[in-house]
């Protein structure tokens, strides 16, 4: 059998990661969005949580964030998911994907960064809030032109699953999905 060299591991991990972050992003999802485009019933209450749908600050979204979850791909490699959000306006962030790889099957320290790839940007129109967490609504436009409808769903302060908004009604909605997600497919701040 023939060995798989770095080459042919950062090819494979590439592959993989635009193959999970189409996963990610575009089969996750709810009910219809409403055609104002936020999350209320157009009386400026969110109808299903406890919060407003004014955009809140997003310097929270700032920073490094690592996928929970540990992929192997050889005896002696590992990797996981990190991205990198940089806020570059008052409702914009600047999406980077990157890889940790390991030099082991488990993801133990230290990780090698893989190399950068550029995802785009994140509009974001509004913020809604369910008890303690904030789930961050808007639009991710790729590289290539593709446009997604997005949500940044805080599961604690510093745990985030992000997904596709095919359309949470409310954000009760949108709360019950995330309560469904495993902490591995989301990303925790990573500094």
């Amino acid at each position: 059998m023939k060995k798989l060299s770095y080459k042919h591991i950062g090819l494979f991990v590439i592959f993989s990661m635009m193959l999970t972050t189409n996963l990610l992003f575009v089969n996750c999802g709810g009910a219809a969005r409403t055609s104002n485009n936020s999350s209320n019933n157009g009386t400026g209450n969110d109808t299903g949580g406890d919060g407003d749908v004014s955009l809140e600050d997003l310097s929270v979204l700032e920073g490094g964030w690592i996928m929970g979850r540990c992929s192997v791909y050889a005896a002696a490699a590992s990797l996981r998911h990190f991205y990198q959000f940089t806020q570059t306006s008052e409702t914009r962030i600047s999406h980077v994907s990157n890889q940790l790889m390991y030099s082991n099957n488990s993801c133990a320290s230290p990780g090698s960064h893989m190399g950068a790839t550029n995802f785009g940007n994140v509009e974001f129109d509004s913020t809604v809030t369910y008890g303690t967490r904030k789930f961050f609504r808007g639009t991710w436009t790729a590289p290539s032109g593709s446009v997604q409808e997005m949500i940044y769903a805080f599961k604690t302060p510093t745990l985030i699953c992000i997904f596709s908004d095919t359309g949470f009604t409310n954000a009760a909605s949108i709360n019950s999905y995330v309560n469904q997600v495993s902490d591995l497919d989301c990303f925790s701040k990573y500094n």
